[in-house]
């Protein structure tokens, strides 16, 4: 019998198919309402009047991702002109080439493969369609590596369309997008390469980046802020006998989880002069600070996306965990991450800092029967002064980074106490990459032309035009009113559609309640008749028919044909 993933795969490429002919004549329909209405030109005109500043001229990577069209129909409403750069599966054919909100898009150089790291140079030349290439050299030397030809493609850009400010777009957390996602590595070297050429960008610092990578930096680094909110226990044993002692000294009640780590990732050393230090310490985490700032890492952290082998330890029963840790083969070489296991609901920060204040906030919480429902907290709700607060304190000690987004994800858990079980916030863990969740300010009509200045004021300041008006409204934070339009954020109906055809599917096979089902199918429905889809937007709507119908049954049609083919082979190894 088919699996559950198969058959929710093939449900969204026959939903797709079948309500093709109905969503390209609605798209079609707004596309020529659109460009005969005079509404959005006069709205242009007046939002690029004296009183709303000069526009900047902006770029953005990751061009193809929902978060990314958002964030560019939002400047290009209020005059700014917005190029687009993104990486292109298939050469032509993007989401931001259908977008009207990008004035020009250009398809960043293609990864190289090792054995061609010998045969361009980081020169940059721009081809027809906007795509960027690098001409052949004739050197035995090594050639640059995907790192330096993302950068000096970002570079490139930048000089040649004489732009302000560049922000990334990419996702390079867990949260999947359209377009291709750029590592850690080649965001920083991009960083560097336009900070030196005497430009703007709203980008992770390398310290900031480690703190997204590192479980074990991100805890002590929060603890050592001395807060109520406190991080899971996060450390990293390089012995059995590390693992015996940290569990000796935890109360019976916690929780914990070991994930092996294959890849160990040295966090860059940070200046003396710097505010923000990371610790860490062998076998266990350092919280303390030294006049004010946290001591530099002394030995290699972890990375949590290199983590394949999870064990579960429930400490109420002692002997059956110290048996499942003598099996384990930890030691120096194949160091083990001990963290808390942090159950409850999830909650998510998003915020736009500037020279250690936030600017921008918004707080969301993922559906916890489908992760792909985002709905925001209003400023009302009972966490909404606890995450504002420490996503506040978190921002000062990024002073020296400029300007960035960072997202804080928090936990509602109930801690064991003395007194019995008390419900409490922590936080889990922080990304240096724009959420998805900043698209609804951008929705929001107030917030979205709050924001907008925002991002201008960034752009101005990087080319010394701030004006005192724009100084003064430093201290103000654009969030979601409390009387908003907005109530969350969804993926495509598609996808959706998926969804309740897998979960009616799981409720006729008799692997879930028919109760349990029909709620969360009220749940789903609810979502789409309510939610703002995240790509979908009316004036603009072939970038969102391209990706529903295109790219996403592409993609899937893909991996039923992988799958099937896996399982025919299995088929025939079973019959020889």
């Amino acid at each position: 019998m088919p699996s559950f993933d198969l058959l929710q795969d093939v449900t969204a490429i026959l939903a797709a198919l079948i309500l093709l002919p109905w969503t390209f004549s609605f798209a079609l329909f707004f596309s020529v309402v659109d460009a005969f209405s005079s509404v959005r030109t006069s709205r242009i005109e007046q939002q690029a009047s004296p009183n709303h500043g000069t526009p900047s001229r902006i770029l953005l990577s990751g061009a193809g991702s929902p978060v990314a069209l958002s964030l560019a129909r939002l400047l290009q409403s209020h005059g700014h002109t917005v190029i687009g750069v993104d990486y292109e599966t298939i050469p032509l054919v993007s989401p931001a080439r259908l977008s009207n909100a990008y004035t020009r898009f250009y398809r960043l150089s293609t990864p190289l493969r090792p054995q061609d790291r010998k045969t361009i140079s980081k020169a940059v030349r721009f081809g027809r369609f906007g795509r960027l290439t690098h001409p052949a050299v004739q050197t035995a030397m090594k050639g640059p590596s995907t790192e330096e030809l993302y950068a000096a493609d970002i570079v490139a850009v930048m000089q040649h369309e004489t732009l302000d400010l560049w922000i990334p777009c990419e996702q390079t957390g867990s949260s999947s997008i359209s377009s291709k996602s750029a590592p850690f590595k080649s965001l920083q070297r991009a960083r560097s390469a336009v900070l030196d050429a005497g430009k703007r960008c709203i980008c992770p610092t390398d310290d900031m980046a480690a703190l997204s990578r590192s479980p074990v930096a991100f805890a002590d680094f929060v603890n050592a802020l001395h807060m109520p909110v406190r991080a899971p226990l996060a450390m990293l044993m390089h012995s059995r006998d590390d693992v015996h002692r940290t569990l000796a000294k935890v109360p019976p009640a916690m929780r914990f989880v070991l994930e092996k780590v294959h890849r160990a990732v040295e966090l860059q050393r940070t200046p003396t002069n710097s505010p923000l230090m990371l610790t860490h310490t062998r076998g266990g985490s350092s919280s303390g600070s030294s006049g004010g700032k946290i001591t530099p890492p002394r030995r290699p952290s972890c990375d949590a996306s290199s983590a394949t082998e999870i064990i579960t330890v429930s400490m109420d029963q002692r002997n059956a965990a110290y048996n499942a840790v003598a099996t384990l083969p930890i030691c120096e070489h194949s160091p083990w991450l001990l963290r808390e296991d942090s159950p409850g609901p999830r909650l998510v920060a998003s915020a736009l800092v500037l020279n250690g204040r936030v600017r921008a906030f918004v707080a969301s919480q993922p559906s916890l029967s489908h992760a792909h429902l985002l709905t925001t907290l209003p400023p009302s709700a009972p966490l909404y002064p606890s995450m504002l607060h420490f996503t506040q304190q978190f921002a000062r000690y990024q002073t020296h980074a400029g300007a960035l987004h960072v997202s804080i994800t928090f936990a509602a858990c109930s801690v064991p106490t003395e007194c019995g079980e008390e419900t409490r916030v922590m936080v889990l863990g922080c990304d240096a990459s724009v959420h998805g969740s900043m698209a609804l300010l951008m929705s929001d009509e107030y917030a979205g032309k709050a924001l907008a200045r925002v991002y201008a004021e960034i752009a101005a300041t990087a080319t010394g035009a701030a004006t005192a008006e724009q100084n003064e409204r430093g201290d103000a934070i654009v969030r979601v009113g409390r009387t908003t339009t907005t109530t969350g954020l969804r993926t495509s109906y598609v996808r959706m559609v998926s969804v309740l055809g897998a979960m009616v599917m799981q409720a006729m096979a008799g692997k879930r309640g028919a109760g349990e089902v029909l709620e969360e199918c009220v749940d789903v429905v609810r979502a789409m008749l309510t939610m703002r889809d995240e790509g979908f937007e009316r004036a603009d709507p072939w970038p969102w028919w391209y990706v529903v119908h295109v790219q996403e049954p592409a993609g899937l049609a893909w991996v039923v044909f992988a799958r099937l083919r896996q399982k025919i082979r299995i088929f025939r190894t079973m019959i020889s």
